[in-house]
C-alpha cells in the first residue's frame, strides 16, 4: 500500500487513510511538554539547535549525520536530553 502523500510504502493505515512514518509524523505526530502540546518536528528542530546540532549551511545529510553521531558518542549524557 503507497503513502496518500508521497508515495511512499504506507506504514501507518486505517479506512481513511495510509501513510508513510515521515507523512504521519508530519500530520500527527506531537508531543506535550509541560502541558502545551506542540508538533514533534517542532522540538525535535529546537532540541537540535539547542543542542548544536541543527544542519549546517552547505552540510551533506551524510557529513550532518557523522558530526551528530560523533557528537552524541562523545557524550552519552546528550542522548537523554534528547527524550
Amino acid at each position: 500500500m503507497k503513502c496518500d502523500n508521497c508515495e511512499s510504502l504506507a506504514t501507518q493505515t486505517t479506512d481513511m487513510y495510509s501513510f508513510c512514518n515521515k507523512c504521519w509524523c508530519r500530520n500527527f505526530g506531537t508531543i506535550t511538554i509541560g502541558g502545551v502540546k506542540r508538533p514533534f518536528l517542532d522540538v525535535l528542530q529546537d532540541s537540535l539547535e539547542n543542542m548544536g546540532l541543527s544542519r549546517e549551511e552547505g552540510e551533506t545529510i551524510d557529513q550532518w549525520g557523522k558530526r551528530c553521531r560523533e557528537a552524541t558518542s562523545l557524550n552519552p549524557k546528550i542522548l537523554g536530553g534528547l527524550a
